[in-house]
């Protein structure tokens, strides 16, 4: 068993609110329910989720990350309502397709890193450890940060750190300089050089997380194709869900929640571009359950790690309302 499988304790942020938005979906079906966390991570989310649901029911959990689909398998072992699936969430509808199941009742779609993978020097995502230059959320396949900076030029890497780090454009350049004219080995190495260059354009609302992590989280979103996931799953998902059928997702990045956000906002109100054109029927496909909830002060003093979290949840139409 791997050190992440053994060691590593995931907590589950915004559980009660997310049962509470998701539960529902289950309580007023008349035939089975089918739940799907499209995030497992260490399952914290999913044993809430399953702990809530009949015996009939169905939960399928889905991650990327073979440590994670390990876990599952090991807990799902002798629990029949449980089905795991390997793959991206961004290819929802593929892996329902695949496994001959849908439509969807609950879709939970958790976003960022685990804490398992945090904390797991080998995998190369926390400065807080000498680790390798990895950050693939599939340590198995893919191109390793180490692999991308060898190849990737000064305009590319500054791109990177501007668009998903959110750093200025004259920071952004002096770092990624930087960083390419070092030999960089290891997450401790990468972190050394930055942090003093990041430092000093760090804005005062800034000052108490570490002047890398943005720049940890923008090597990691660019080499996981984070935003592009999440866009598929966004739509994907969305068109899973059988009719009140409820979406419910939880962002860690400013990037990854207005995107949420935006998207949510045009199922709820239509599509914004034919909003002030001569025609009808530029309805919304969903309602809001959920705008926007935070962690609580006691969650966020038992899991600093909540303190970014945003949940957003979203519940389908019916047809005859939409129309």
């Amino acid at each position: 068993m791997s050190q992440s499988r053994s060691v590593y304790e995931h907590r589950p942020v915004l559980l009660s609110e997310v049962l509470r938005a998701l539960h529902p979906c289950a309580e007023r079906r008349e035939s089975a329910s089918l739940y799907v966390d499209a995030t497992y991570g260490r399952g914290g989310h999913a044993r809430g989720l399953l702990s809530k649901l009949g015996p009939l029911d169905r939960l399928v959990v889905i991650d990327r990350d073979p440590d994670a689909i390990a876990h599952a398998h090991d807990w799902a072992q002798e629990e029949p309502r449980v089905l795991v699936l390997k793959g991206c969430f961004g290819d929802i509808r593929g892996l329902m397709r695949a496994a001959g199941l849908g439509p969807i009742d609950a879709l939970l779609v958790d976003l960022g890193v685990s804490s398992a993978q945090l904390d797991d020097p080998t995998r190369g995502f926390s400065f807080r450890f000498r680790g390798p230059l990895d950050m693939r959320m599939d340590n198995a396949s893919g191109e390793t940060l180490a692999s991308w900076l060898e190849r990737a030029d000064q305009q590319a890497l500054s791109q990177v750190l501007v668009e998903y780090g959110e750093l200025d454009r004259s920071s952004a350049w002096k770092i990624s300089q930087a960083m390419l004219a070092a030999s960089i080995a290891s997450t401790e190495e990468l972190a050394s050089l930055v942090r003093p260059l990041a430092a000093r354009s760090q804005r005062r609302s800034q000052t108490r997380r570490d002047p890398v992590t943005p720049i940890f989280q923008a090597l990691r979103m660019h080499i996981n194709r984070e935003l592009d996931e999440l866009g598929s799953v966004l739509d994907a998902g969305f068109e899973v869900l059988r009719e009140r059928g409820r979406m419910a997702v939880i962002a860690f990045h400013s990037l990854e929640d207005r995107m949420v956000k935006q998207r949510f906002r045009n199922l709820i109100s239509g599509d914004p571009r034919l909003a002030k054109l001569p025609m009808t029927g530029n309805v919304g496909r969903a309602v809001s359950v959920v705008r926007l909830a935070k962690p609580s002060t006691d969650e966020v003093a038992a899991n600093p790690r909540a303190r970014s979290a945003k949940l957003r949840v979203v519940e389908k139409r019916c047809e005859a309302h939409s129309s």
